[in-house]
C-alpha cells in the first residue's frame, strides 16, 4: 500500500489522485492516527 502523498500529483493546476479508493483508505488511517495523537495529548476527547 502506497503512502497517500505518493498517490497525488498536480498537473496544470489540477489535483490528480491515482487510486481514489486506496487514497481514501490512507486518509482515513491518517485521520485515525491524528485523533489518537490528539487524544493522547489531551487536546481532543473521542467518545466511542
Amino acid at each position: 500500500m502506497s503512502e497517500w502523498k505518493e498517490m497525488v500529483t498536480i498537473k496544470n493546476g489540477k489535483l490528480i489522485i491515482d487510486n481514489y479508493t486506496e487514497f481514501e483508505e490512507q486518509l482515513k488511517e491518517e485521520e485515525k492516527l491524528n485523533l489518537l495523537i490528539a487524544e493522547n495529548l489531551g487536546t481532543v476527547k473521542v467518545d466511542g
